[in-house]
């Protein structure tokens, strides 16, 4: 993640890349996390289904297109289970 172009990245994601998983089937939510001073960042998905999720990596990979820019290196996908979601 570039720091001086956060802002550029936070555009896309509100602008392109949250609206293209919303299209989605079985899209649950997006979380972007960013480290303090902008270095780092983590972006996270949730999917009702496994295959839903398989599903979106089409999204994903036109989104790197995208931030190709912003990024300093390739982003890494890991799969996580979701225990606790809780929201007020």
């Amino acid at each position: 993640w570039n720091p001086e172009k956060v802002e550029e990245g936070i555009r896309i994601t509100e602008e392109k890349i949250i609206p293209s998983y919303r299209e989605l089937p079985g899209f649950r939510g997006y979380i972007l996390l960013t480290e303090p001073g902008g270095e780092k960042a983590m972006a996270i998905t949730m999917w009702d289904t496994k295959d839903q999720m398989d599903a979106s990596v089409g999204v994903a990979r036109a989104m790197i297109g995208e931030l190709k820019d912003l990024l300093r290196a390739p982003p890494q996908a890991t799969e996580w289970d979701v225990m606790f979601n809780v929201q007020p």
